[in-house]
C-alpha cells in the first residue's frame, strides 16, 4: 500500500496531490490505470471566513465528494482528553490516485462562493481483461421535461445537439461505445414507463445500447441591482438539470440512470436568441459547463458498461451453424467462445405477456469471421432449429 503525504499548499489553477491536513488519504496502487475526471460544483457561505480559506474548503469538499463516490472508504478517528478533542483524523482509502483538481469556473456573491472544480483520479483498479473494440448503440433527441424554459433564448436546439454531442465524444475516443444513430423522436418518456420497448429499438437498429435523457431545467434566475445602483445591470443565472438512461436491448432493462446539474452565469441578454452551435455559446460560462458536462456523460457511460459482456444477435440460421452480427470490428478472433441464450414469452398472471430469457451451457465456437458477421457451430449436440431470429450469444471471457 503506498501511502501520499499532502500539504496545505493551494493553487488556483490546479490542486495536484495537494490537500488540507486533515484529510488523510491512502492509495493502493495495484493493477493498470486509467484517468477519471469527474466535475464537482461546491457551494461554501463566506460569512466569517475570506475568499482564499473558502476557496480551499470548496476544493477539499470536492475531492472528498470524488474519492467516495468512486469506491472510497472512510475511517475517522478522534482522540480525546478530559472531555476535548485533541486531534481528528479523517481518512479516505481509495485504491487509485489523486492527478489534479481544477478550478474551471467561480461565482461569489457577499455571503456565498460557487466554485467549478475539475477532479481527475487515476483509477489503479483492475480493468476487465477482454474489451471489445466497439458496441453498437443508437440514441435519440433529449426530451424536455419543461418545454417552456427551452423557449428564453431559443434553446429548443439543445434537444438534438446533446446527443450529437454525446456522438463525437464517444467517436473522439477509443471506446467501447459507438452510436450509430440518433432519432429526432425522444425516446425518454416511453423508455422510462416501459423499458423492455428497448428490445423492439435494439432489433430495429442492431444496437445492443439505447441510450435517453430528458432536460429537466435551463430556467434563469435574474437578479436586479439596488435601486441606488442604477448603472448596474441586470444579472441572469442559468440552471442546468438533465438525466441519462442507458438500456440493454437484450433484455429490456436500464442498467444506467443518472442525474447532472449546474447552475452559473448566463451570457446573452434574456431576450435574444441564442445559437448553441456557434463558438461564442460553447466558450461561454454555461456553454463551458454544458460541454464538460456532456464529457462527463460519455465517460460515465464508458465506464459503466465498459467490463460488461459483449453479445451479438443471431441473424441467420443455415444447417448446423448461425451466423450472428458481430465480426472482427468488435474484436472477435478463431479462438472466441459463446454461449447462447433464447427469448420466449409466458402469459403473466395479470393476462400480459412475461418476457423470459433462457441460457443454456453450450458453447458455440467459431467457423469463419467477416467483418460485422461471424459464422459458429455448435461444439457439440444442440439442433440449430432449437435456435430463433433474435435469439443472441454471449461472448466468453
Amino acid at each position: 500500500m503506498n501511502y501520499l503525504t499532502l500539504t496545505t499548499l493551494f493553487n488556483r489553477t490546479a490542486w495536484a496531490d495537494t490537500l488540507l491536513p486533515v484529510l488523510l488519504l491512502i492509495f493502493a496502487c495495484v493493477g493498470q490505470t486509467y484517468a477519471n475526471p469527474i466535475l464537482v460544483q461546491q457551494r461554501v457561505s463566506l460569512l466569517n471566513t475570506n475568499i482564499d480559506d473558502a476557496r480551499n474548503t470548496a476544493v477539499e469538499a470536492a475531492i472528498k465528494s470524488v474519492l467516495l463516490r468512486t469506491g472510497g472508504s472512510v475511517q475517522a478517528n478522534a482522540q480525546i482528553s478530559n472531555g476535548i478533542v485533541q486531534q481528528d483524523t479523517f481518512n479516505i482509502a481509495h485504491q487509485g490516485k489523486l492527478q489534479s483538481a481544477t478550478i474551471l469556473h467561480e461565482v461569489h456573491t457577499e455571503d456565498e462562493l460557487i466554485v467549478d472544480i475539475n477532479v481527475e483520479l487515476i483509477d489503479m483498479r483492475p480493468r476487465c481483461e477482454m474489451t471489445p473494440n466497439q458496441r453498437k448503440s443508437v440514441t435519440s433527441s433529449f426530451y424536455f421535461a419543461d418545454l417552456h424554459s427551452s423557449q428564453e433564448n431559443d434553446m429548443q436546439d439543445l434537444a438534438l445537439w446533446i446527443p450529437t454531442k454525446i456522438q463525437q465524444y464517444f467517436a473522439l475516443e477509443h471506446s467501447t461505445l459507438a452510436i450509430s444513430h440518433i432519432d429526432s423522436t425522444p425516446w425518454y418518456p416511453g423508455l422510462r414507463s416501459s423499458p423492455t420497448a428497448s428490445i423492439e429499438l435494439g432489433k430495429k437498429f442492431n444496437a445492443q445500447y439505447i441510450i435517453s435523457g430528458q432536460i429537466d431545467d435551463i430556467s434563469t434566475q435574474r437578479t436586479y441591482p439596488k435601486a441606488y445602483a442604477f448603472w448596474q445591470k441586470e444579472k441572469a443565472q442559468r440552471q442546468f438539470a438533465a438525466r441519462v438512461a442507458v438500456y440493454d436491448t437484450f433484455t429490456g432493462t436500464r442498467i444506467f440512470d443518472r442525474g447532472y446539474q449546474f447552475a452559473t452565469q448566463w451570457h446573452d441578454p434574456l431576450t435574444a436568441s441564442t445559437n448553441i452551435r456557434s463558438r461564442q455559446f460553447t466558450q461561454s460560462p454555461y456553454g463551458s459547463k454544458i460541454m464538460a458536462t456532456i464529457a462527463q456523460i460519455q465517460q460515465d457511460i464508458e465506464h459503466h458498461i465498459q467490463c460488461a459482456p459483449q453479445r451479438a444477435r443471431v441473424i441467420g440460421i443455415d444447417q448446423q451453424t448461425v451466423i450472428i452480427d458481430i465480426g472482427e470490428q468488435q474484436g472477435v478472433n478463431a479462438d472466441t467462445l459463446f454461449t447462447l441464450s433464447q427469448y420466449s414469452e409466458q402469459l403473466g398472471a395479470q393476462g400480459t405477456n412475461i418476457l423470459i430469457t433462457t441460457p443454456h451451457q453450450a458453447h458455440f465456437e467459431v467457423v469463419s469471421i467477416m467483418s460485422s458477421t461471424t459464422v459458429i457451430k455448435r461444439t457439440t449436440g444442440m439442433l440449430t432449429q432449437n435456435i430463433q431470429h433474435h435469439d443472441w450469444v454471449t461472448v466468453l471471457p
